[in-house]
């Protein structure tokens, strides 16, 4: 059966656009690709220098921040103020939760210093939370970040979407780490030290959400 000129010029076009299509996903899932790996440096780098202010608070008070805040778990959402939005939505209506400035403002008192805290700078958030977490179940704690590839030493939850915690219990089952066995474990040290396609642009995201007074803290 012979094709007639407009359905040969007709296929052509469909199988044109196909293409666009294809090639166009493929540009979008390197660029993701690239920016998340500059986004899960952060995002490890930044568990290691809260960690280090949870452990400095316990050496300095004896113990963890928020301790004895109320019976059961309490979260706290180190989260902007356009992410708390999204947390808000996912969270359970059991969750009870602290604002992050009162974390903050614990650590200070705490430290007997100001604290900044480092934060996820990704606005909208794609496949997993962007946003870090800290828990406190009476005298323990657990902090969570989540990461977009795949690491040894976390565990995955769904697609592009990976579990990174430490605590003062460790639970291997669940890739819960102490955090000393965290800073010395050499795949994670090996992946924060990785070096970033794009250096120095996530503080510029950080930067930018500061100047809008939208950073954990500011709101």
């Amino acid at each position: 059966m012979k094709l007639s000129i407009r359905s040969l010029k007709t296929t052509t076009v469909v199988l044109f656009v196909a293409i666009m299509i294809f090639s166009l996903s493929g540009c979008l899932s390197k660029y993701e690709d690239a920016y998340q790996h500059d986004m899960d440096i952060a995002r490890l780098n930044d568990i290691k220098t809260i960690g280090e202010l949870i452990e400095e608070y316990k050496e300095v008070t004896g113990k963890y921040p928020l301790d004895g805040y109320g019976k059961g778990q309490w979260y706290v959402h180190i989260a902007t103020s356009e992410q708390i939005g999204y947390a808000k939505k996912a969270s359970p209506k059991w969750m009870q939760t602290i604002p992050v400035k009162e974390f903050i403002e614990e650590l200070e008192e705490g430290l007997d210093r100001e604290v900044t805290l480092p934060f996820d700078p990704q606005r909208v958030a794609a496949f997993i939370p962007n946003f870090y977490i800290y828990m406190t179940d009476g005298n323990n704690y657990y902090l969570a970040i989540h990461l977009y590839h795949g690491y040894p030493f976390a565990k995955q939850l769904g697609e592009h979407y990976y579990k990174f915690e430490v605590s003062n219990l460790s639970v291997p089952s669940k890739r819960i780490w102490l955090f000393n066995e965290l800073i010395s474990d050499a795949e994670y040290k090996a992946a924060a030290a990785k070096k970033p396609n794009k250096p120095g642009y996530v503080e510029q995201l950080r930067d930018s959400i500061r100047n809008e007074g939208k950073a954990p803290g500011q709101y």
